[in-house]
């Protein structure tokens, strides 16, 4: 299970505000009822790094007690701790673009195929500063202290091999993807651009029929196109995925 820890501004209490629902509140959607899935997105899930800005106390991103090695959620910020238990939904690969950190950084945009971004980085201003990245996304549910969580493990570069890791696992496995649970355990590595922090998957078991229903609607709202990736770079350990 993970380990919740809310940023500072979560954590302040508030008069008149609790963390817990309320016995006389019921569940509802008022107020939301003109929300579609382009208003939302699924946050990310990373790892630390060493100079990720949200271990740096002047940096407007910084979450109370974060330190490197630690995986985190890139929407609301909480950290859990070296390692989650999650449940893989659905896989796609993509080819996304991005802006060199040595020429500002950013993300430009996400491709089906690599042919497809690398004409869009022809037609930028000045292609020598942008770079085509092979990007897996693993949409999945976060099995927390509080509840499942929908969320999406990015993986480019160093990750890949992780990546592939987990699809062997869950293509032996004999069963939908959402059929089995996985532990993600955040692991040091070295590479040529020095040490790093990265993933290691490792089976967990078989899921109860109401997890299983419940990966199974996930992965047909992804499918239908009502869920997709948080994409705001501001808040992702590495710009460019340098990693």
């Amino acid at each position: 299970m993970a380990k919740k820890n809310e940023s500072t501004a979560v954590v302040a209490q508030v008069v008149g505000v609790q963390e817990q629902m309320p016995d006389w509140m019921k569940k509802g959607n008022q107020g939301s009822e003109t929300v579609t899935s382009k208003d939302m997105v699924l946050p990310r899930v990373d790892v630390l790094q060493a100079l990720s800005p949200q271990i740096k106390k002047s940096d407007p991103n910084y979450i109370d007690g974060a330190e490197q090695g630690q995986i985190f959620n890139t929407v609301t910020g909480e950290i859990y701790g070296g390692e989650v238990t999650f449940i893989p939904v659905i896989f796609r690969k993509e080819w996304t673009l991005w802006k060199l950190r040595s020429a500002g950084g950013g993300f430009v945009g996400a491709f089906p195929t690599e042919a497809d971004a690398n004409a869009a980085m022809s037609q930028t201003q000045n292609p020598p500063d942008f770079e085509v990245v092979e990007s897996h996304q693993h949409f999945c549910m976060l099995l927390t202290d509080h509840g499942p969580e929908e969320a999406v493990f990015s993986m480019t570069k160093s990750k890949l091999k992780v990546s592939r890791a987990l699809n062997t696992l869950a293509q032996i496995a004999g069963v939908d993807r959402f059929g089995k649970a996985y532990r993600m355990v955040a692991v040091e590595a070295s590479g040529d651009k020095g040490d790093y922090w990265t993933f290691k998957v490792h089976p967990a078991g078989y899921v109860s029929k109401e997890l299983y229903e419940r990966g199974q609607n996930l992965c047909d709202m992804i499918k239908a196109g009502a869920a997709d990736v948080d994409r705001r770079d501001e808040n992702a350990p590495v710009a460019a995925a340098e990693l």
